[in-house]
């Protein structure tokens, strides 16, 4: 009987919502949607970190490392993905802010100790370490001396009247000709090779800033460490190397080409060198007469 009450008082409630132009309300679901406290869905959650992350990436290509570091920051409040911190200690290197990169650096080993980049990560530790001891010792440095406000000396760095050192005359050979020759032959091979090796260390360079680029682009998505971004990643690295090496081999090499041009071109010709010295050491003139 008392259900039968009930019901009709919920029937007669409804017929009056409707009589006054009112819906009667909906009952309540029984499921809840998947919903976080900040009022946001997982989906949503992930979708916010990847836009935060790419801003980060634009920033740090621009060189804007505080915006980078900012974004990389929020992305990870967010996801929590390790790799952030890695790139949060990167914008900090480039900043030079080395306390704080040595930090980021080791939260991301300690979160990731499988990290496939382990090895180059510690070897920035080391880096990190060896700046920031520079640094130390640059500010325990003290002054050397004062000078006077026209700059012409003062305390501890007075100034003094230089020597003279007239011109030394370079005797004639007999040779220099077929000398000078054959200095300036090896000169310029050895300038043309350097050269060449430059120009590969552009090459290889270029092609370990497109791997880094395709990383990047990869990382994007967050997900497990593939095979083919582990390939990837060990082709960008060794043509780093090949980058490395031969912008120091091509470099080394120019300058000998350069330095034995010179000695040929100055045994061609007789040469009178002088040298004057200056309150910084000394400087030298050379002059030619054909």
């Amino acid at each position: 009987m008392s259900r039968l009450v009930a019901g009709s008082l919920a029937a007669l409630l409804v017929a009056t919502s409707v009589a006054r132009g009112q819906a009667p309300a909906p009952p309540a679901p029984d499921a809840k949607p998947d919903v976080k406290p900040d009022g946001l869905t997982d989906d949503q959650k992930r979708a916010q970190a990847k836009t935060l992350y790419e801003q980060g990436l634009s920033a740090y290509n621009l060189g804007n490392f505080d915006a980078a570091i900012s974004s990389f920051s929020e992305a990870y409040a967010i996801s929590q993905a390790p790799g952030l911190l890695f790139n949060i200690a990167q914008s900090h290197r480039l900043k030079k802010d080395y306390e704080k990169a040595t930090y980021f650096y080791t939260t991301y080993l300690r979160l990731k100790p499988d990290a496939p980049n382990r090895a180059d990560v510690e070897a920035r530790l080391e880096e990190m370490q060896k700046l920031i001891d520079e640094q130390k010792k640059m500010e325990r440095r003290p002054p050397e001396g004062t000078v006077t406000p026209d700059g012409n000396g003062g305390q501890g760095n007075q100034a003094k009247p230089l020597p003279t050192v007239g011109p030394i005359d370079k005797p004639s050979d007999p040779d220099a000709g077929r000398n000078a020759q054959t200095l300036m032959t090896a000169g310029l091979a050895t300038g043309g090779a350097g050269v060449a090796l430059v120009i590969t260390g552009f090459v290889f360079g270029s092609l370990a800033r497109s791997a880094e680029k395709d990383l990047n682009a990869l990382s994007t998505n967050m997900g497990t460490w593939t095979q083919a971004q582990q390939d990837r990643y060990d082709a960008g690295k060794r043509n780093n190397t090949i980058a490395i090496i031969s912008f120091i081999a091509g470099g080394a090499a120019v300058a000998t080409g350069g330095a034995l041009y010179v000695l040929g071109t100055m045994k061609k010709k007789h040469a009178t060198v002088a040298i004057n010295p200056t309150r910084g050491g000394s400087t030298v003139a050379v002059g030619w007469s054909f």
